[in-house]
């Protein structure tokens, strides 16, 4: 059974990982969200439903022809993720007893670092340098993807506005089921959001925490963040435009792939350098079970 990082959290007795985990998942409405699937090995096999086959009415006394259903089959490898976060013994010396302190804020940075690496990989993944393949990736060269061509989000005008709406709902329609949420960037999401309280389309859900986040018709909208290098992880362009992602995360959607979950290990005082280490290491993957899970829509002015 898939359980999100956050439920594992709760399951887990090792108060390090614990906290560990709930650093990733605070700040982050998607690793709320995302169900992870244990699996055996580095490796996910899966089918994807590829045709339903034939269903027909009959006559009394005749057949159906026959026609069968079809299915193709994929595979995804683990990645790993995660990194050291190093304290030197001069800073345990002379801190005193802050030292608890300090090895703990050098972890969560660490952790936060995993999560914006993870995020990153969501979107932009391609499945090389040591990387998972990610959501825009999967859906590239498909059918779930829809073309805004330049349209502007707040525009000129109530009708400008609603003809993005209509934009947005049809990007909403293209997933099967409805989605968890909408991902884009900040620049973006601050102009959705504008258009949505012009036009009465703004209402609030929670995450996981209590807190309220921005939503359409119920969707959370979520900024996809920032990676390691300060970019916007779904890229920001005033010209062409930008992205919106919208994905449904289920055990039969976008589903995280693990061999663990997230691992902590208090390796102590190093032999070779002198420092304390904590390393945080999360054996991951992605996976889209059913194509149309996730659709994203281009060329949104953010205007």
């Amino acid at each position: 059974m898939a359980i999100s990082l956050t439920e594992a959290a709760k399951l887990s007795q090792d108060q390090l990982r614990r906290g560990v985990i709930e650093t990733i998942v605070e700040e982050s409405p998607l690793m709320q969200r995302l169900p992870f699937q244990n699996v055996q090995g580095n490796a996910y096999a899966y089918v994807r439903e590829a045709s339903l086959g034939d269903a027909a009415f009959r006559a009394v006394n005749q057949g159906y022809t026959p026609s069968e259903g079809s299915f193709s089959e994929h595979s995804a490898k683990l990645t790993i993720l995660g990194g050291d976060a190093d304290v030197d013994r001069f800073i345990v010396q002379t801190q005193g007893d802050q030292v608890a302190e300090v090895r703990a804020a050098m972890t969560a940075q660490k952790a936060k670092a995993v999560r914006l690496a993870f995020h990153d990989a969501f979107i932009n993944g391609d499945g090389t340098s040591n990387s998972f393949e990610g959501v825009n990736k999967m859906i590239a060269g498909t059918a779930q993807e829809l073309d805004a061509e330049g349209m502007k989000i707040v525009g000129a005008s109530s009708d400008d506005r609603q003809a993005f709406f209509d934009a947005l709902d049809e990007l909403i329609a293209a997933v099967g089921g409805r989605p968890s949420m909408l991902l884009m960037n900040s620049k973006t999401l601050a102009k959705v959001k504008s258009a949505a309280r012009r036009e009465s389309a703004y209402d609030e859900t929670r995450d996981d925490f209590g807190r309220a986040i921005v939503a359409y018709q119920g969707i959370p909208l979520v900024d996809a963040g920032y990676n390691e290098q300060n970019a916007p992880i779904i890229p920001h362009d005033p010209e062409a435009g930008d992205s919106i992602f919208a994905v449904r995360l289920a055990e039969d959607g976008v589903l995280g792939l693990t061999n663990g979950g997230v691992q902590v290990y208090d390796l102590g005082e190093l032999d070779d350098k002198p420092v304390f280490r904590t390393r945080i290491e999360f054996y991951c993957g992605l996976v889209l079970i059913k194509q149309d899970a996730a659709a994203v829509l281009r060329n949104v002015v953010a205007g």
